[in-house]
């Protein structure tokens, strides 16, 4: 399998197999301030290859950039006898929240379930980090449960890496953006076509 086509379809798996579980914040495009009575909307995040698209470049079906899992090729290797190649992939995670809205809130409803406040509140807070932590640890338990992403093993045998982005070793306050990343290696089997040289025998 060629080296596009297995980052397009870890991107499909992705999609459906780990941001189609999800419902998170969406990072407003247009400026728009954020404080009291701000009315966020919740969205599905969407599964990019390599890299975020800016705000118009996104495809039509995206409704936001942010949330948003890229697809990124960290290494691979060869092995022509084997007809095998191992690809190390990383996963990024990228959420928006600015911190504690009203509608974060679930309250009794009275009948043993619960609704969702109509508070229009908002505090401004640090707590949004945990929305990327949530969304990567929804991608380790994908990971480990999955024998095969579209079709390519999971190479579980050399563990799934996960953490924060860093900046010299540092790991920078972006608020309200938030980071973090997953790790794991994949293996696809390379067939080479020899060329054709019996016209020239």
């Amino acid at each position: 399998m060629t080296i596009t086509a297995i980052i397009e379809t870890v991107t499909d798996w992705v999609q459906d197999n780990i941001c189609n579980q999800l419902k998170l914040k969406a990072a407003p495009e247009n400026g728009e301030a954020v404080d009291e009575g701000y009315e966020y909307k919740l969205v599905t995040p969407t599964a990019f290859p390599l890299f975020i698209p800016t705000a118009d470049r996104k495809p039509p079906a995206c409704p936001a950039t942010i949330p948003c899992c890229c697809v990124q090729i960290l290494e691979g290797e060869d092995t022509p006898p084997k007809h095998s190649r191992a690809v190390k992939l990383r996963l990024c995670v990228a959420t928006w929240s600015p911190g504690e809205h009203g509608r974060d809130y679930y309250l009794p409803d009275g009948s043993g379930g619960y609704r969702q406040s109509d508070a229009t509140t908002f505090a401004k807070s640090e707590s949004g980090w945990k929305d990327a932590w949530n969304f990567a640890d929804v991608a380790i338990a994908e990971l480990e449960k999955a024998s095969t992403v579209g079709g390519l093993r999971v190479a579980t045998e050399l563990g799934i890496k996960f953490g924060p982005f860093t900046e010299q070793n540092a790991v920078p306050n972006l608020w309200p953006f938030w980071y973090a990343w997953v790790e794991f290696w994949i293996d696809a089997a390379v067939s080479r076509t020899s060329p054709d040289y019996s016209e020239f025998l």
